[in-house]
């Protein structure tokens, strides 16, 4: 018997293989279909939020720059208007020049006329009915004088409360703007923190449903492992090892036995035909000492190459086991 014919039987990986390979691939298509189903499953928290991303777009912030045209055109208009009005206050303090003077000597007449129609009703002089008539007069004449030196100034004077008011417009207008502007930015602001947290929430559900997806595929792929042989290769190789340890010990204690031959002797009697060296093994229950230390180094060859062999496969089991503990 050949040592080839006495090989054990190696579990050979080519035979599992093609099964494995066929379950990974209906592991691989299983987990194909529970990616589609995970897409299909996110595809509508995708769709959903793409949708607010273009509500989102929809929504315009706070224009600044026109806000801050607008607020330049009304302070553009105040600014005119203000002065109008002080070129207005200019010519009514032109024109209110005197005004002292003009109030002093009014006074003054006043007082006189008092005095004169006093001492009028006492004496009922024509004297000083002339004299009271002369004060008229001059009370007359000062105020005349005074409405010519005023001129339109009352129409001023008008004018510019009218543009005072118009400016107290277009303060509001501004002041109004100005907040209707800070209350879009408030809305706004409001409006993007919804927005930021609706996102926050939504990727928060699709990191949920990718993590069970994820356990999905790893749990088809277990599923899948169950069915292969484990270690293939490393068995492989321990069997290939021991065949092969077992092919140098056959070949080194493999002994070549030759047929024997009955020979005829024509032996005297009390004659004895001592048998070949090789052969004397056989007759005597202890072998020889040279036959001795010939069998003695053929056992300590197969000493120690199942020695090196002992220590081979622990080596290799003791690397297996590592393999196991860290999985």
């Amino acid at each position: 018997m050949t040592p080839e014919a006495r090989a054990p039987r190696v579990w050979a990986p080519g035979a599992k293989a093609p099964k494995a390979k066929a379950k990974s691939e209906v592991v691989g298509d299983d987990r194909k279909v529970v990616g589609d189903d995970v897409i299909l499953h996110l595809k509508p928290l995708r769709e959903s939020a793409q949708e607010e991303q273009e509500e989102e777009k929809k929504v315009l912030t706070p224009d600044r720059e026109a806000f801050d045209a607008q607020i330049v055109k009304i302070q553009e208009g105040i600014d005119k208007l203000q002065q109008k009005q002080a070129s207005f206050a200019a010519k009514i303090t032109q024109r209110s020049g005197g005004k002292e003077e003009f109030f002093a000597k009014r006074t003054e007449l006043r007082a006189q006329l008092d005095e004169l129609s006093s001492r009028t009703n006492e004496l009922q002089d024509v004297a000083y009915r002339d004299a009271k008539k002369k004060i008229h007069e001059k009370m007359t004449e000062l105020v005349e004088s005074r409405k010519e030196k005023l001129g339109d100034l009352p129409k001023i004077v008008s004018q510019r409360e009218e543009v005072g008011n118009e400016i107290r417009e277009k303060i509001k207008e501004r002041d109004a703007v100005r907040d209707e502007f800070r209350q879009a930015e408030r809305d706004f602001s409001v409006y993007l923190v919804e927005q930021r947290k609706k996102r926050q929430e939504k990727i928060a559900e699709e990191k949920i449903a990718e993590k069970i997806a994820e356990d999905l595929r790893r749990k088809q792929r277990e599923a899948g492992k169950l069915d292969e042989q484990p270690f293939v290769s490393e068995m492989t190789l321990i069997e290939q090892s021991i065949l092969f340890c077992r092919t140098l010990v056959a070949l080194k204690s493999a002994a070549k036995k030759e047929e024997k031959k009955d020979i005829a002797h024509n032996n005297k009697e009390g004659e004895e035909v001592l048998l070949r060296k090789e052969d004397r093994e056989e007759e005597f229950f202890f072998a020889p000492t040279k036959g001795k230390k010939a069998k003695a180094a053929v056992t300590w060859l197969q000493l120690v190459l199942g020695f090196m062999l002992c220590l081979f496969l622990l080596l290799l089991f003791g690397s297996v086991l590592f393999i196991l503990f860290l999985v």
